[in-house]
């Protein structure tokens, strides 16, 4: 596996518990440390190396501030990671649109959503 599909592994297995909190380490020559807490106590950690570096865009719900706040805050020295408000209006994929990942359930339990890039 790569840290896409491991931090989608893992979001996967833990949605359901509630908030999780990041934590980013500092950028070196070689990468960095990246830390994903779940509320029950488990915890995400990768080395990232500029070599396997993915693109990340955190999506956040309009309804958590303060999860957009602490995920910008956190990932601010990261190039390869954007956060972003949610900017639907009405909310919700439509069906039919079956190319599109489905992230209503994220924004339900975790007031975000990640889309590896």
């Amino acid at each position: 596996m790569n840290l896409a599909a491991d931090l989608d592994e893992f979001l996967s297995l833990h949605r359901t518990h509630g908030a999780f909190t990041p934590k980013v380490g500092a950028l070196t020559p070689n990468g960095y440390r990246l830390e994903l807490a779940c509320s029950c106590g488990v915890t995400f950690e990768r080395w990232v190396t500029t070599q396997a570096e993915a693109q990340f865009l955190y999506i956040i719900s309009r309804e958590r501030p303060d999860l957009y706040h602490r995920f910008s805050t956190e990932f601010a020295d990261l190039p390869q990671v954007t956060v972003i408000l949610e900017r639907r209006v009405g909310g919700g994929t439509p069906i039919h649109e079956r190319r599109v990942r489905t992230i209503d359930d994220d924004f339900e339990t975790l007031g975000c959503a990640t889309v590896p890039l």
